[in-house]
Formats: C-alpha cells, structure tokens, sequence
C-alpha cells in the first residue's frame, strides 16, 4: 500500500521512491484513509499505476489546497514530478501549515555527531532563529537536547555560529545551575549543539503566572550569582541570558534553576546578530537587549559586574513580572539604562522586602563602579535579606 509506482514495475528506487511513502502516510494521517484502497493486490496495483488518489474513496476528511497541493505532488505516478528530496517534503508541507521548516540532518551527517545522536521531537524554538529537539545517545540511550540552528546565506550567520560556538566553549564549567554542553558539531545544514536534557518548564513559563514571593525568587537568585562566579573564575560570562534561556527543575535539595550564557562578549556580538528592526525600533525591548549592561551596548569590555546587571534585571522581573527598562528602540532603552529610569521602581518596592528591593536596584545601577563588583558579593548581599 506505501509502494511507489516504480517499485511495483520493478525499476530502480532513489529518494522520490521515500518521497512517495511519505506521501501515502501524509495522506492517511491527514484524510482517514490511504490513497488508494482494494481488495485484492491486482486491483491495488492497478490503482497506484493508473489512478488519481482518492478516487476509489470518496467522500474523505478533505485537505486545504495548499496542504494536497504539496501532498498530490509527492504522489505523482513520474517520479521526476515529485519532490526531489525528503527535504524539500518536509520544508514545503510545514509551509503550507503554516510552520517552521524542521531542521534535518544532511546525509553525510557532518563529523558523526548526528551518527551518535538520535533527532527526537521538536520541543520548541531556541534563541537566534535555532529550533530545540529532544534527542537520545544511540548508544548510551542518554537523553538529551539538541539545538540546531541552520546554515543560510544571510549576513548574521558568522555571527550567530561564533556566538553558538562561544556558548558551548563557556559552559564547559561544572556547576549544578549552569547548563552542560555534551556536544558540538557542523556540517552542510548548521550547526549542532547538544546539551544535557533539563526536565521542567522554563523562566519564562514560570512567570506567566504572575512574579514570584520573594523567598522563592530570592533562593534562585542566589543560585544564578553562584553559577556566575563559577564561570567568572574561567573567563566565562552569562550576559544577556533572558527568561527564555533558563529553565527550573527539581533536584535532591528542591527546586533549581539552570543558566545558560547568550555567547556574549562584546557589543559586536550584539550588533550583528540584530535584525534590522530591533535597530530601528518595534523589538528593543524583547530578546536579550533588555538584559545586556549599558556599559557592554556602549563598546566597554565585559566584566563581573555586567553579569550582576543582567541577574539584576532577572530578579526584578521575576519579583514583579516585568522589565526594569522597557523602550521601543535600541537608543531609547539604552537612555533609559544610563538614566536608571526604570519603569515602575514602586512595583519592586511593593513587590519584595526594602532589603530585597536595595539589592536589585544596586545592581541596576546604570554605573558599574556603583553596582555589586563581583558576583559573590551580590551573592552574599541576596542571603541577608532572608530569602536565600
């Protein structure tokens, strides 16, 4: 029933051979019923030969056009008619849904490490256009998670890929808070950066449902500062890391969140990544701009104290669900870091203790020199106000 015209005549079979099964399957799942359907092999043999799908089942779930365009196509009796590739299916299918392409390994497979890893489901998007896949070590059956981002031609792939390749250098650092890097790899499609599988919900998940108390905040808080003195101590830097790229679990000693680093080490790595209307407006204020220092978006080399900003900003938004600087363009929510004119400074001060409250606002400091100067002091200033 899932057997292309050609290997029914006995031909040779190539990909479109696969790109035809597919079909079928598309088919079925989308309709209710396969392609072609009889009673005997003869009868559905001559169906696949000769007939148009679905003529000998009427009356089928139908499909939008855009959806059986793509799929008739994969069903062509010629296969030079047909999609050329698996590929090129499976990227016009999620077109016509209305999806992001998936991200496939090419069919060399690079420098082995998609040999070694199994691509599981997609769990969801990653940062800098990257897509995150739940994945399994063929041999170990280790769970993981594997972030792809794919090649293209555009101005910001040097740039995302090295700033990929930084974060996976940065993290080789043992901490029970910060993210273990298992893998990296290239090839023809992207790159490939293989982590550890973190089970719970992230960051930004978890203040859907409004800010946090502060003993809770103030406890992940800590946790985060400690994560950040361990990469410090190795050059490391988690800059610019925002509530999309942490995630909370639960280990022996309760609940722990799990930090990454947004491959930060300049403002050019900033720069040219950006999108053009991140520049100019409209998205300032989302993604990672929000948590980089001041003094990083002026061209200042990155120290300590940029990290305690950016867990600055962290714990405000988790004490009162929202940002401290919020602008629609890159110049005014740089203005508004210099200036200290955070949004809603009473919101923090109802939504934590004074002492909590004198902490965060220490490490927004638009001036370093005014700020924590190291992520242990910061640390230890967080413990004494009695959530950590």
């Amino acid at each position: 029933a899932y057997a292309a015209p050609e290997q029914l005549r006995g031909e040779v079979v190539d990909a479109r051979t696969d790109v035809y099964a597919l079909g079928v399957i598309a088919y079925e799942m989308l309709t209710g019923s396969r392609p072609f359907s009889a009673d005997n092999s003869a009868t559905l043999v001559t169906q696949v030969l000769s007939e148009a799908p679905g003529a000998s089942t009427p009356g089928l779930q139908p499909m939008t056009p855009d959806v059986q365009k793509v799929v008739f196509r994969a069903l062509a009796k010629d296969r030079r008619e047909r999609w050329p590739s698996v590929a090129e299916l499976l990227e016009a299918l999620a077109h016509a849904l209305g999806r992001p392409a998936p991200a496939l390994a090419s069919g060399s497979r690079g420098d082995g490490l998609l040999a070694r890893y199994e691509l599981g489901p997609l769990v969801g998007p990653g940062r800098l256009g990257s897509q995150v896949f739940r994945g399994t070590h063929r041999a170990l059956g280790v769970p993981v998670a594997i972030r792809v981002l794919k090649r293209e031609d555009g101005p910001y792939w040097d740039a995302v890929r090295a700033r990929f390749l930084l974060e996976a250098r940065t993290l080789q650092v043992s901490h029970p808070s910060l993210l273990q890097v298992r893998d990296y790899g290239e090839d023809d499609v992207g790159v490939f950066l293989v982590t550890e599988f973190v089970v719970g919900q992230s960051l930004s998940a978890a203040l859907e449902s409004g800010p946090m108390p502060w003993s809770r905040a103030a406890t992940l808080i800590g946790q985060m500062l400690d994560a950040a003195a361990a990469l410090h101590r190795r050059g490391g830097f988690l800059v610019g890391i925002n509530p999309d790229m942490i995630r909370l679990t639960t280990d022996q000693g309760g609940e722990r969140i799990i930090v990454s680093t947004a491959g930060i080490r300049s403002v050019q790595d900033v720069l040219a990544t950006m999108r053009e209307q991140e520049l100019r407006g409209q998205e300032a204020s989302k993604h990672e701009l929000p948590y980089v220092a001041p003094e990083v978006l002026m061209g200042r080399a990155l120290d300590a104290r940029a990290d305690v900003f950016t867990i600055g900003v962290l714990g405000y938004q988790m004490a009162t669900g929202e940002l401290p600087f919020h602008a629609p363009s890159l110049p005014e929510l740089l203005g508004r870091m210099l200036a200290g004119s955070m949004r809603s400074p009473d919101n923090l001060q109802a939504g934590i203790t004074a002492a909590g409250a004198a902490v965060i606002q220490r490490a927004l400091a638009p001036d370093p020199e005014a700020r924590f100067q190291s992520a242990r002091e910061m640390a230890n200033a967080i413990a004494d106000t009695g959530g950590s």
